[in-house]
């Protein structure tokens, strides 16, 4: 498309499809080309080659005389602030605040392209109206919280394991899948630091053993002794010969063949004759 003058170029019209779109030709200023079938239906043309479709329609007229330009902006102004307090009425202040902010975005740039259009939203600014001020929220130092999260462990956590799981972490600010894997092989009092295999990020972690963990340890440490099945079932045949005085025969006699092929005691078949 040739190069028109401005006043040519705005009243240009044709059936605006995906072909004719994309051979309209920017000029030296944003021009319009308006759909010849579909009224108030065209396609915007910017200097830089940017095409974006507008929309052009006018509104139903409101009952009485005809207003005047101040009166076209008190009317801008009231219905902002009427649908400004609707919405803090039904949403609360925060999403009224949020609305006017995006609308008083969306106006900027057709504000910017035509010259006689105004942004509702900064009229009703500049006629006094106000944002909702919104408090600012007292986010408290960790120096006030962390005594706190303490007292409140020690209240309401009986369980001694328990607690020390909680102080574990309010002490690593470790994840509770990092605190639960923890294993004494990975704990070197001595040197004092251990290791994190089972991290977020997959990446294992080696922390030093402060004076609070050292505590936490200690007292997991002396907590009881080492526990594993195998263990379990010798001290039952020990206090079966020993105190029941039953024969060794019946207490280590080899059982039936299980699935996997290996034999099990008396004892795991529950069979005694």
């Amino acid at each position: 498309m040739n190069q028109h003058s401005a006043k040519r170029v705005a009243k240009v019209k044709l059936t605006l499809t995906k072909r004719t779109v994309e051979a309209l030709e920017p000029a030296n200023k944003p021009w319009i080309a308006w759909d010849d079938k579909l009224v108030g239906f065209g396609c915007r043309v910017q200097p830089s080659g940017t095409k974006s479709f507008v929309i052009n329609y006018r509104a139903a007229p409101r009952p009485g005389p005809a207003p005047g330009p101040g009166t076209a902006r008190a009317g801008g102004r009231r219905d902002i602030e009427a649908r400004f307090h609707l919405i803090t009425e039904q949403r609360g202040p925060v999403p009224a605040n949020q609305t006017m902010s995006f609308l008083r975005w969306v106006f900027r740039r057709p504000c910017v392209d035509h010259e006689g259009l105004r942004n509702p939203v900064e009229l009703w600014l500049a006629g006094g109206g106000r944002y909702h001020r919104t408090p600012r929220k007292r986010i408290s130092s960790p120096a006030e919280v962390l005594p706190k999260w303490r007292a409140g462990i020690d209240a309401a956590v009986r369980n001694p394991v328990h607690r020390d799981v909680f102080l574990f972490g309010l002490c690593t600010v470790m994840r509770r899948g990092e605190i639960f894997p923890l294993r004494w092989e990975r704990v070197d009092l001595e040197a004092g630091l251990f290791r994190v295999e089972e991290t977020k990020t997959g990446v294992p972690l080696e922390l030093p053993i402060t004076r609070q963990l050292w505590d936490i340890l200690a007292r997991r440490r002396a907590g009881g002794a080492k526990f594993w099945f195998h263990a379990l079932r010798n001290c039952f045949i020990t206090v079966a010969e020993r105190e029941l005085m039953l024969p060794c025969s019946l207490t280590k006699r080899p059982g039936p063949l299980d699935s996997s092929g290996s034999r099990r005691s008396a004892w795991q078949t529950g069979s005694t004759s």
